[in-house]
């Protein structure tokens, strides 16, 4: 069998078998995702953490909870990108390397800071009556 030949028998028999297994297909790929976000994650963690692996304020140091703030408030081009893509967003992170843009809080702290600095996002504060 010649390379082109095997080529084109593989994409077949994937394609034949994603038609009929539909539910592994979602399922490996959720892994797989879930997997490749982890591994990002922890690369832009370790990096804005210096090595420590831990919350800039309370040293917590679970990664489930830790994530990354921005130090001055999100903008919208860093919320479009994070919405859509994690890996892409993490990648960015990465890539700018900019530590006075960015830190590695926990969840707590996050919500504290954002009480605290006045962080709210439109959907948030929708249907909030002002006066009281």
């Amino acid at each position: 069998m010649v390379k082109r030949d095997r080529r084109e028998y593989s994409r077949a028999y994937m394609a034949k078998y994603r038609k009929e297994n539909p539910d592994k297909v979602k399922y490996w790929r959720n892994k797989s995702n879930q997997a490749s976000n982890a591994y990002w994650k922890r690369k832009v963690v370790e990096l804005y953490s210096n090595g420590t692996m831990q919350c800039a304020r309370c040293r917590f140091g679970d990664i489930r909870a830790l994530s990354i703030d921005h130090i001055n408030g999100r903008t919208k081009e860093d919320r479009e990108i994070r919405d859509s893509n994690p890996r892409a967003y993490y990648k960015r992170v990465i890539q700018e390397n900019n530590k006075a843009k960015y830190q590695v809080l926990c969840m707590n702290c996050q919500w504290i800071k954002r009480h605290e600095k006045k962080e709210y996002n439109h959907y948030y504060t929708q249907g909030i009556n002002k006066e009281g």
